[in-house]
């Protein structure tokens, strides 16, 4: 993890804004989740989803990728703006089996 000396990582979605608020982030351009929102119950969801847009700055982007049209709806809620891209393929297949590199 040498190569990235400043990256941090939380073990808990739901605490976003205030691990913000403790490392003096008043916001973020951008925020990229693979969390599968399909899995969890709504409340959950709604939670995250609460603090991605308390978090994001104004025309902030959020980035997540699903395998199914589940959260469609609810982002078209919460955000202005809702741009689905398929993705036939996986060409990078699962990298902690194809993968020795640093873990995570």
């Amino acid at each position: 993890m040498s190569h990235y000396a400043g990256l941090k990582f939380f073990h808990n979605a739901t605490d976003l804004p205030q691990i913000m608020q403790n490392l003096a982030i008043d916001g973020v351009d951008v925020i990229v989740s693979g969390l599968q929102f399909a899995n969890f119950p709504q409340q959950l969801r709604d939670q995250i989803l609460t603090g991605v847009l308390s978090t994001l700055n104004p025309g902030g982007l959020f980035i997540t990728f699903q395998y199914s049209f589940q959260l469609k709806a609810q982002l078209g809620t919460l955000f202005s703006q809702v741009d689905i891209s398929f993705i036939p393929i996986n060409l990078a297949g699962d990298r902690e089996s194809s993968s020795n590199s640093d873990s995570l």
